[in-house]
């Protein structure tokens, strides 16, 4: 496969990576919250999504890729409507738009396509 017709973007493990550490941080920030049950809850949504994706990180292998693309931008989208509508503190609140960019910034990097592996 020559450079050109490679697909480009970051290893899906590293998104996988990226999206448990955020998951750690919501559930592990949500002690201190004042709004405790809110962030813990989108840590373990976003924990739940990582681990039952068909990757290399997973614990279980439910969902594609492709299927856990969409729940990414569903989730971003799910992060911004909940900073915007609920009443919550303005700590939460930027917790969740926080969230919600760094959720973009890596799904817009990350390469979703499977690697598939041939003998010789």
């Amino acid at each position: 496969m020559s450079k050109e017709t490679r697909p480009t973007g970051r290893g899906f493990w590293l998104h996988q990576i990226v999206e448990y550490l955020i998951a750690a941080a919501l559930i592990l920030t949500s002690a201190q919250s004042d709004y405790p049950l809110i962030t813990a809850a989108y840590g373990i949504v976003l924990l739940i999504n990582v681990t039952v994706v068909d990757g290399p990180l997973s614990a279980y292998k439910i969902i594609s890729r492709q299927v856990h693309r969409i729940i990414d931008w569903l989730y971003v989208v799910v992060l911004v409507a909940g900073a915007s509508l609920l009443k919550i503190d303005q700590s939460t609140r930027m917790t969740l738009i926080g969230v919600a960019i760094a959720l973009v910034l890596i799904a817009l990097t990350t390469n979703y396509t499977k690697k598939v592996f041939r003998r010789s």
